[in-house]
């Protein structure tokens, strides 16, 4: 038997397309025990989501020129830990 987590990942279709990809094989080989369920979509709904509690954090874009920006969902709100 297998004791794992699993992380619910909501990310922006641009982002997921052309950076995920990059990033994906390090996560996996650096943290083994922690399994990705990756949501795509706009940034909007990766939002929305996030906020009804859907997926643990959202990586979206607040505009086409503005960073990706990573939210995490507390309690009262939802609070932007990075920008990349």
């Amino acid at each position: 038997m297998f004791n794992f987590t699993i992380f619910k990942l909501g990310i922006s279709s641009h982002f997921g397309l052309y950076n995920l990809p990059f990033n994906l094989e390090e996560y996996m080989v650096n943290c083994p025990m922690f399994h990705l369920n990756v949501v795509t979509g706009f940034s909007m709904e990766m939002m929305e989501l996030l906020m009804q509690g859907e997926i643990d954090v959202a990586i979206v874009k607040d505009s086409y020129f503005s960073p990706f920006r990573l939210y995490r969902q507390t309690p009262e709100k939802s609070v932007c830990l990075q920008f990349f």
